[in-house]
């Protein structure tokens, strides 16, 4: 069953969409690379740092790590950047605090693309979106390989989609996508799943709220948890949960605010949603947060209201960030601290209805540099 999107909810609540800013030159790109595959630094660094930066990796015996935020398209863009957690751990040093770019996607995706990572971190898979420049939300698929750090395509999903979400299974290499918005601008009650081995997508168990969409997907104790968004009539609070064993939907404890167009990350174990558009249409500076039991504010909310982010969990899921929408400041949260920080803007001025990610670069003890995903 799908219920059609009002024509106000498209030209009001999405109205940030139409934001257009120019794409990076190809030869940062290239740059980039260099840095990133060739250089004995990590990401954005200088030289003078060398030295202050080894009580600032984790990696013990085994060498030393860092990981790196990475936010994907979002409206007008087919771009990628990252920053480096190092620098965040430098406060007092000169080194100035920058975004890097990444390798750019094969086509424009933003009104909330899906991306997701494999298990054993290897491959970051990103599907739907919306392209501004062909007019149309996407069915198309693609993934960023670290072994060549190449983007390359991935067979196309079953129905285009964009103002959706998605995560891998519990066997790592089980991409579920679900909801969103159609091709005929309806909110999706459909689910579909992408077997990266077999290179298949195949259609999963429709969902049990019914439609929804700019919502957002969390993995929670091994099974995917569908978060709020929007049925095509109104918000909504309601969640629900993936059992992969019976293979069918279930409720889960419902937000205490309906909100649309936020981000959600697990850090350390619970689940947080940050942002977004509520019922009456003003944009939510509050954080809501899952601990097992029910759901309860954060008692600091964040400095501004962020619409059409994303968030990631970070540091080893220690701390939570919220980046890319409406606003160009980015939010650190620290759980432990209880305390909000701040990172420096990315280098796209508006990197709206984005998708988001963490990506590691690891150095062994001979020196050599190793990139996954986390997860």
């Amino acid at each position: 069953m799908f219920v059609k999107f009002a024509v106000i909810f498209l030209l009001c609540c999405f109205a940030t969409s139409v934001l257009s800013f120019p794409l990076p030159e190809q030869q940062d790109e290239i740059e980039y690379l260099e840095i990133l595959l060739d250089d004995d630094l990590p990401l954005g660094l200088d030289d003078d740092l060398n030295d202050d930066l080894d009580d600032d990796f984790d990696g013990g015996s085994n060498g030393t790590s860092t990981s790196v935020i990475v936010a994907l398209g979002g409206t007008n863009q087919n771009t990628v950047e990252g920053f480096n957690s190092s620098q965040y751990f430098l406060p007092d040093s000169n080194v100035t605090l920058k975004w890097s770019l990444f390798p750019s996607m094969s086509e424009e995706r933003g009104w909330y693309p899906a991306a997701g990572v494999t298990s054993d971190n290897n491959m970051l898979v990103v599907a739907g979106g919306y392209s501004q420049k062909s007019s149309k939300y996407l069915a198309s698929a693609e993934c960023l390989d670290t072994t060549k750090f190449k983007w390359r395509d991935l067979p196309n999903m079953e129905e285009a989609r964009g103002y959706t979400a998605g995560v891998f299974l519990s066997d790592g290499f089980t991409f579920m996508v679900c909801g969103g918005v159609g091709s005929n601008h309806e909110a999706l009650d459909s689910c579909e799943c992408l077997d990266v081995d077999k290179g298949k997508w195949h259609m999963a168990p429709a969902l049990y709220h019914g439609e929804r969409a700019a919502h957002a997907m969390v993995r929670y104790q091994g099974e995917p948890v569908i978060l709020g968004g929007w049925n095509g009539q109104k918000f909504i609070a309601n969640c629900e949960r993936f059992n992969e064993k019976a293979q069918k939907w279930v409720s889960f404890p419902h937000l205490n605010v309906a909100r649309a167009q936020f981000g959600a990350a697990v850090v350390l174990g619970d689940i947080y949603v940050a942002g977004g558009f509520h019922k009456n249409g003003a944009g939510l500076e509050s954080v809501e947060v899952f601990n097992g039991k029910g759901w309860a504010f954060l008692d600091k909310s964040m400095s501004v209201a962020h619409v059409g982010c994303g968030a990631v969990s970070w540091r080893d899921h220690s701390l939570l960030v919220v980046l890319g929408g409406s606003q160009r400041l980015i939010e650190v949260y620290d759980p432990k601290e209880n305390t909000w920080t701040t990172l420096p803007p990315m280098n796209v001025p508006v990197r709206d209805k984005l998708a988001v990610a963490v990506f590691k670069m690891t150095e062994d003890l001979d020196g050599n540099q190793h990139y996954s995903f986390d997860m």
